[in-house]
């Protein structure tokens, strides 16, 4: 591991440790519905936003394997008949797995920034889930580039006026509006015009990248490729064509 890769590790142990309150809470939603043993109502659907907002944030903390488990969950929880055993033994071991830590990559390859000045070109990161925008917040500040987060399409629409942003990286989950009506509102907008929209979500469907594509998305990267996968894409696109 180099020197870079080793300050990045040790910035996200520290918001790892910072974020671990709002990681177990979202265990302990899933663990709530599973001692209830009745999947429905608002619980219910508390549990599967859980699920998925722990599929998106713990493969950033390099709980790799954990959010495999958390993905596995959310897939579960939208069977129509809903196995609650099977849940509650993946629910056990996702719980190991967050105890454990972050123990996967979350650097290595990664884009060719390597100094936290933030001076580089503007990122608007749009994602209702603090424990995610703080990762990429990190994350991307060390690879140089200066990081604007909103946590709804209203701050995001604030971000875009007060910090014209060189590439904005959208989640699709967003609350009153979805991630692909806000996409294509901000294609039409003339102040993001052709400024690049990675969309960055934990759904991988074929039908929802095509959808995304068709309005107006430059790139898709997954919220369960490791976090190194964001600023190597980000270079790619702002790097002109040769």
């Amino acid at each position: 591991m180099t020197d870079n890769e080793k300050m990045i590790a040790e910035t996200l142990a520290v918001l790892w440790a910072d974020q671990r309150p709002s990681i177990d809470e979202r265990v302990d939603c899933l663990r709530r519905l599973v001692d209830q043993g009745v999947p429905a109502g608002q619980p219910l659907d508390d549990a599967r936003a859980a699920a998925h907002k722990l599929v998106g944030s713990l493969g950033m903390y390099g709980v790799v394997e954990g959010g495999e488990v958390a993905r596995r969950i959310r897939d579960l929880l939208d069977e129509p008949r809903i196995d609650m055993a099977a849940i509650g033994l993946a629910v056990a071991e996702l719980r190991i797995h967050v105890v454990q830590g972050p123990t996967g990559s979350t650097s290595g390859g990664a884009g060719a920034g390597s100094t936290s000045s933030g001076t580089g070109p503007c990122v608007l990161v749009i994602d209702d889930d603090p424990v995610i925008l703080a990762a990429l917040d990190a994350r991307l500040s060390h690879d140089g580039f200066r990081v604007v987060t909103a946590e709804s399409a209203l701050d995001a629409w604030e971000r875009i006026s007060e910090a014209r942003p060189d590439v904005v990286i959208l989640d699709l989950e967003m609350p009153y509006v979805h991630g692909v009506s806000l996409l294509n509102d901000l294609r039409a907008d003339p102040w993001v015009g052709d400024v690049p929209i990675l969309v960055h979500s934990g759904h991988e469907t074929s039908e929802l990248l095509d959808a995304c594509l068709a309005a107006g998305a430059t790139s898709f990267v997954s919220k369960g490729d490791p976090l190194n996968t964001l600023p190597a894409e980000i270079h790619r696109i702002l790097t002109p064509a040769t």
